[in-house]
């Protein structure tokens, strides 16, 4: 399983092998990659400065764009409390487990 996000000027993929590839749109040339997560990628969304990573074993990735760098990730409270969804929100990461509910976590 690979997921691809674009915002323009970035294309990025992750895959079920835990790796993350950032390329130019407009060149094609690799950025960077990064393989921290421990576990299969399953989303990833992406603003002009970040990538956010969602990963099966129900943690999430922050990446700097602009440094291309991997920078940290978060681990939902619950492990039954899978993350399926995310957004960047005015400086803020918003997420939604199975549970229903929504957290807000510092970028």
């Amino acid at each position: 399983m690979t997921v691809i996000a674009s915002n323009g000027k970035v294309v990025a993929s992750g895959d079920a092998y835990r790796y993350m590839h950032v390329w130019d749109a407009a060149t094609y040339e690799e950025l960077f990659k990064t393989g921290d997560h421990k576990d299969k990628i399953l989303d990833i969304y992406l603003t002009e400065s970040h990538m956010l990573s969602i990963t099966h074993d129900n943690q999430f990735g922050v990446s700097s764009l602009e440094q291309r760098q991997f920078l940290r990730q978060h681990k939902m409270p619950h492990a039954e409390k899978q993350v399926f969804s995310a957004v960047f929100a005015q400086g803020s990461i918003v997420t939604q487990g199975y549970d229903c509910a929504l957290r807000t976590w510092s970028l």
